[in-house]
């Protein structure tokens, strides 16, 4: 039978999503997130259903009439489960059933978790790990010393480990060697009954809890633990999605799933790779304010800036703390001597842990005809005449559309083109020749992501820089 549950709201666009409802879920013992079809997959273990969750908040069966499934894995388009002492293996685009593997010694199949070529499967009775066969579906005994009560698995690809945290009191967080299957002990810990163990996109790990019905976050060393999520009972076999930064919590006791979005615990400096200064007239002075934006979760604080060229100059005032979401300036200024390429590096020193961030500084100096370039006279450069001048973008931040104004003093090609800030072209957003006078230019933020970018443009061959922040 096909049932369904309507949940208000879109999953995804929401910071916390808490789903109860009592007539689909019955146990949830894990959750595994189905990219390609964007919906949570959720075992329950009381009524022998497998759940699926889509984006939108619909409930509905995927799989129905197993034992009690509790650890899911995705492979490919396959979805894997551990049932008491059965894998299963269903086709996640039909959700046809392909296979049942018994394995008649086991007692208590729990977590499940796959590199390249098996499946690893912990039974938590038999204080067992077994592995099968990913194509021949063959099961073998993998590890059998060093373990008490196995409970949750994952996969450790960078660097070629499973790591284990185990349901007993004082669960140690250990890895297995897939090159010879030794077990050994990353950390001793005091928290008791763990059931699960994922890993976000920045190296984090995370615990389920049963002894303190919470979740750990854990630095990518595990150390500094932190409580992530509590007030609730029996966290089960957690999952974090990478692509949304959404953290899976199925609460067997409440009968319950959290989905929680967590952005990265740390700040992230963002800062363009290159910084270029075209043609810039010598003995003139070029400037551009470049943001260093925090993208991290945390407050960053900002310690310095340094360069070692004399070309170029940064005025920037630190230190200074930028919080989640927000950026500060920091500007450039050119000034050339001569008709060669000059390049500088700036290295920006903060509290994250990538610290120092680097830009490659990129300028050229162009003599205007006024200069007798065969002598290098420069004494006799008469003053340069103001060619033009551009506005800031206005307003900055903003929403939908904003504009830059330029003043011409004499006919000139106008060229705009849009940049993310990691140097990155988007578009062309102007290219004319104008008249002496005022020209107003827009800028439109449909289709563009909520960021900041850079604006280049050359007037009459003449560089110029600035930047915008949009929001949404």
């Amino acid at each position: 039978m096909y049932t369904h549950v309507r949940l208000t709201g879109t999953i995804l666009a929401v910071l916390t999503v808490v789903l109860s409802a009592y007539s689909q879920f019955n146990s949830p013992e894990s959750a595994v997130w189905d990219n390609n079809r964007s919906r949570w997959l959720i075992s329950n273990a009381g009524n022998g259903c497998i759940s699926q969750v889509d984006s939108c908040g619909d409930i509905s069966n995927f799989a129905v009439n197993l034992n009690s499934p509790k650890g899911l894995c995705i492979v490919n388009d396959t979805l894997y489960v551990a049932d008491v002492t059965h894998i299963r293996g269903y086709l996640l685009s039909t959700r046809e059933a392909l296979f049942t593997m018994d394995i008649p010694e086991s007692e208590f199949l729990n977590d499940v978790t796959a590199d390249d070529s098996y499946l690893f499967i912990s039974d938590t009775f038999c204080d067992l790990i077994y592995r099968m066969n990913l194509c021949s579906h063959e099961v073998e005994t993998y590890v059998t010393q060093e373990i008490g009560s196995p409970n949750g698995l994952y996969f450790d690809r960078e660097d070629n480990r499973l790591l284990l945290v185990s349901f007993r009191v004082n669960s140690p967080v250990q890895q297995i060697d897939l090159r010879d299957g030794n077990v050994s002990t990353i950390i001793d810990t005091e928290l008791s009954n763990l059931d699960g163990i994922s890993r976000d996109g920045n190296g984090n790990y995370y615990v389920s809890s049963w002894g303190t019905n919470a979740v750990y976050r854990l630095q990518s060393d595990f150390s500094n633990q932190v409580v992530v999520a509590d007030g609730f009972n029996g966290p089960a076999d957690i999952f974090y999605d990478t692509e949304h930064n959404i953290l899976a919590i199925p609460l067997m006791t409440d009968n319950r799933l959290i989905l929680r979005r967590t952005p990265p615990p740390q700040g992230e400096l963002r800062v363009p790779p290159v910084v270029c200064f075209e043609s810039t007239p010598i003995f003139t002075v070029d400037s551009t304010d470049i943001l260093l934006l925090n993208s991290g979760g945390s407050e960053l604080q900002i310690d310095s800036a340094t360069h070692s060229g004399d070309r170029f100059e940064l005025l920037f005032h630190e230190p200074v703390p930028i919080t989640p979401g927000n950026a500060t300036p920091i500007t450039i200024t050119f000034s050339p001597v001569d008709t060669v390429e000059y390049i500088d590096t700036v290295l920006v020193y903060s509290n994250e842990p990538r610290s120092p961030r680097r830009m490659i500084l990129n300028g050229r100096g162009f003599a205007p005809n006024l200069v007798d370039l065969e002598n290098h006279n420069f004494n006799k450069l008469p003053i340069l005449l103001e060619e033009f001048t551009v506005s800031e973008v206005y307003p900055s931040p903003f929403n939908l559309s904003a504009q830059l104004t330029i003043k011409l003093l004499h006919t000139s090609e106008v060229e705009i083109d849009l940049y993310r800030m990691d140097g990155k072209w988007l578009k062309r957003i102007f290219d004319q020749k104008c008249e002496v006078g005022y020209r107003t230019i827009g800028i439109e933020g449909s289709g563009l992501a909520a960021g900041s970018y850079v604006l280049r443009g050359k007037v009459g061959g003449v560089s110029f820089t600035k930047t915008a922040v949009l929001t949404k």
